[in-house]
């Protein structure tokens, strides 16, 4: 039975909220209708690779007769090797690996619409733990409803990467330990956080902005062993998992942080200054909030709304010391800053709702209407391949044609942990799309843990009309882009190059 009383808090939303809420829940339509159709831009490889690791588990546990530490990440394009890949801890990949019972088809779509499930549910959560703190007198609970359709986290924070959800459970902690002297519910919440994704440390000096924090302080002790237990992980468990590692990394989980990564952030100075001009809010959105700011608060001699503005720039000194210019390419690296910016959002907003002229009207209307312009951007960029049957049909990853071809095709060794050959460049996407192990070539392999079961010639093969068809090859079937091929006894070309 669903307990409607933990929904109390809708009764008593203000206009401004139930906006917001109407927003949160258009935001998440377009989040399910993107879960059936191709991954798309931004960051498919991301969202490709986290899935293919939960393909690999499922394989391992349901079919591959030949399965070692099964428990171990490993993926799919690893051809004659176990594929173990260090990577961040896979709770998500494990936990939706099931789903892919169904097949690749609706195992992806399953899995995404579970995501789509623990964005909105932990949203909820900390709707109900926020309901009644205010940070710099900004209502907590309307920066929750902002988080997940605004700043970084809008565009891709409901796609299939543990990124958002790592924030979101460092939120539940952040707020239960806000107020109270609670540690178990916190460590375990920040444990699960930092285990999905290290890097979400960086929400915690929100914390800073809790008009308490002297009193307060005490009250984050619980992130000290989680945050040690997560950097054991990601230090002696991805060294133990590098023994195993036979293949270059799918997933850039690195211990090269430090002054020098900072440094290295700021060296792309143009680069950085672009990235934060378009993401955080929108377009020009910190020249515009700056500005406000400045006019403002400088004109009544108060600082007070600056403090925001400093813990910002600390969690920005943190982003650079742990990935450096990299974080740059990979935004949802900065999922954890996003609170803070909907804090920003929301602060500028108040400041121009106060002591209402003309002039304030103006710039609320601009305001709101570069919001709505943005929201919508977002939502169509997750529904626009239902308007664009062209990059669906030239997605990388396909899945509608992949099923197509497996079930018109039984003859073929599908679901039996067969390495088919595929292009390397596209081996990744292939794999993902029909649920199966695809080539690597063996000259590039880093150890020496081939699998010696799997050392039988390549018959059958995943290839795209865009590459060459291999020597004594047949096509036996195609659909849209993807061609599905049978070879005489087929050797890799490293091989018949010797």
């Amino acid at each position: 039975m669903i307990n409607f009383k933990k929904f109390e808090y809708i009764k008593n939303l203000t206009l401004f909220q139930k906006f917001l809420f109407i927003f949160l829940m258009i935001r998440a339509l377009a989040a399910v209708i993107n879960c059936f159709l191709p991954f798309d831009l931004p960051h498919i490889i991301r969202q490709t690779d986290t899935i293919s690791v939960a393909i690999r588990y499922w394989s391992r546990w349901a079919y591959e007769p030949y399965s070692e530490n099964i428990f171990y990440p490993a993926v799919l394009n690893s051809g004659q090797s176990y594929g173990f890949m260090p990577m961040e801890f896979p709770i998500l990949n494990m936990v939706t690996a099931p789903f892919f019972f169904f097949g690749p088809y609706f195992g992806k779509i399953l899995a995404c619409l579970f995501v789509c499930f623990l964005v909105l549910f932990f949203t909820h959560i900390n709707l109900r733990v926020w309901k009644n703190i205010k940070i710099l007198g900004i209502s907590a609970f309307n920066m929750i409803l902002l988080f997940p359709i605004f700043s970084f986290s809008a565009s891709i924070g409901w796609r299939f990467i543990p990124d958002f959800i790592s924030v979101q459970l460092c939120l539940i902690a952040i707020g239960l330990a806000w107020e109270k002297v609670t540690y178990i519910k916190p460590f375990i919440l920040a444990l699960l956080g930092l285990l999905l994704k290290p890097v979400t440390v960086v929400v915690f000096p929100l914390f800073l902005l809790n008009k308490n924090i002297f009193k307060s302080a005490f009250n984050l002790l619980w992130l000290i062993p989680a945050t040690l237990l997560s950097f054991l992980y990601y230090t002696k468990g991805i060294s133990y998992l590098e023994k195993f590692r036979e293949i270059p990394t799918n997933f850039g989980v690195h211990k090269d942080i430090g002054l020098s990564s900072l440094k290295d952030l700021f060296s792309h100075f143009n680069e950085f200054l672009e990235f934060i001009n378009y993401h955080p809010l929108f377009p020009y959105g910190i020249v515009f909030v700056l500005l406000i700011y400045l006019f403002y608060i400088f004109r009544r001699f108060t600082f007070y709304h600056f403090k925001l503005w400093i813990v910002i720039v600390i969690q920005v000194i943190i982003i650079g010391i742990l990935d450096g210019s990299h974080s740059i390419v990979h935004f949802y690296y900065w999922f954890g800053i996003a609170p803070s910016f909907c804090l920003l959002a929301l602060g500028t907003w108040d400041i121009l709702s106060k002591d209402s002229n003309y002039f304030k009207i103006f710039l609320k209307v601009i305001f709101f209407g570069i919001f709505i312009a943005r929201f919508f951007e977002v939502c169509y960029f997750d529904t626009r391949l239902l308007f664009h049957s062209d990059r669906r049909v030239n997605a990388d990853v396909p899945f509608v044609d992949c099923f197509l071809l497996k079930n018109r095709n039984p003859e073929f060794p599908w679901n039996k942990g067969y390495v088919f050959i595929s292009e390397n460049t596209e081996a990744p996407y292939l794999g993902a799309c029909f649920g199966e192990r695809t080539n690597y070539p063996s000259e590039n392999l880093q150890n020496s843990f081939e699998n010696p079961k799997l050392k039988d010639k390549y018959r059958y093969g995943l290839i795209t009309i865009k590459t060459k068809l291999p020597h004594h090859c047949n096509v036996i079937d195609r659909s849209g882009k993807v061609v599905i091929i049978k070879c005489d006894e087929y050797t890799p070309p490293e091989e018949e190059s010797e």
